[in-house]
């Protein structure tokens, strides 16, 4: 049950931040406004049709579902009820133009093996670069992508 708190702001764009913005207030009590210029919300997660074909016109890899299943529980619905996704494995594949391509694996191990065969790049020091960002995002995740509004 929201608590109303008399309060409102404005959210503007509907694209996946806006739109938790949005979630985050109204489930703070806030009644929320929310503009968008497009005639649809989503911002980069919509897609487009042309003779037959469907086109992502945004982001195609779903990282870090969590977050969107916090959303839900916050608002007291069950994620599995409204949301579903699956964890494949290869992530995806990047194709370049000489016509390499290379399957990105959840462990940096498996990861960094694939690059390894691929490039002229040492497998440890993959594994040592993948470490080295993996503690830059542990440094900064809390302040870049867990930072709660407290009003």
């Amino acid at each position: 049950m929201i608590k109303e708190n008399n309060q409102s702001c404005a959210v503007i764009g509907t694209g996946v931040s806006g739109i938790a913005a949005a979630i985050r207030m109204r489930n703070k009590g806030y009644r929320v406004t929310v503009f968008e210029a497009n005639s649809f919300p989503g911002g980069k997660c919509s897609t487009e049709t042309k003779d037959g074909y469907r086109f992502d016109m945004g982001p195609s890899v779903f990282t870090m579902p969590h977050y969107v299943d916090e959303l839900f529980k916050l608002s007291g619905k069950n994620p599995r009820e409204h949301f579903n996704y699956i964890h494949l494995d290869p992530v995806y594949k990047y194709f370049f133009e000489d016509g390499t391509a290379l399957d990105a694996y959840h462990g940096k191990e498996k990861f960094a093996e694939q690059l390894s065969a691929k490039t002229k790049d040492k497998k440890e020091d993959i594994i040592r670069y993948l470490n080295r960002t993996e503690t830059i995002y542990n440094l900064t995740d809390e302040v870049f992508l867990k930072i709660r509004c407290t009003a």
